[in-house]
């Protein structure tokens, strides 16, 4: 994970050397919307001071909020960003106490189902075909 971010990076970095935020969206994640980026841009313009704007979903164990992608890093995150190794990706930056950020609550926790295993993806056909319900895709 950490190879691909790094990559688009420079590839940004190359050709929009002023670049003032990114979003990171994971292809393996079918229920995102464009009204859901939309949502992560139009709150960072509003909130300019922030470091990062996430995806959030409250977890059943403990009711915690889970910063997640797809989400938008800005310019003060991009150094990180570019050291990230391995198969981390942007996630353990969340909690680093020098960045400022929030996390938007998804419209249904099935939209960020992200399809790793041959059992996600009979989740996430199930989801798109509507056979399961909200609570069971938690």
């Amino acid at each position: 994970m950490s190879f691909s971010i790094r990559s688009g990076m420079q590839a940004l970095l190359a050709s929009r050397p002023k670049l003032d935020a990114v979003v990171i969206a994971l292809a393996d994640q079918p229920f995102v919307t464009a009204e859901m980026v939309s949502g992560l841009t139009d709150y960072w313009r509003k909130h300019t001071h922030l470091d990062f704007v996430a995806s959030s979903l409250i977890t059943q164990a403990g009711g915690e909020a889970v910063l997640m992608p797809p989400a938008l890093l800005t310019r003060s995150m991009f150094g990180d960003l570019l050291q990230l190794d391995g198969d981390s990706g942007a996630r353990g930056l969340f909690r680093l106490p020098r960045y400022r950020g929030v996390g938007l609550p998804v419209p249904k926790p099935c939209s960020l189902v992200d399809i790793d295993t041959p059992a996600d993806f009979e989740l996430a056909k199930k989801l798109y075909l509507g056979g399961i319900t909200k609570n069971q895709s938690n």
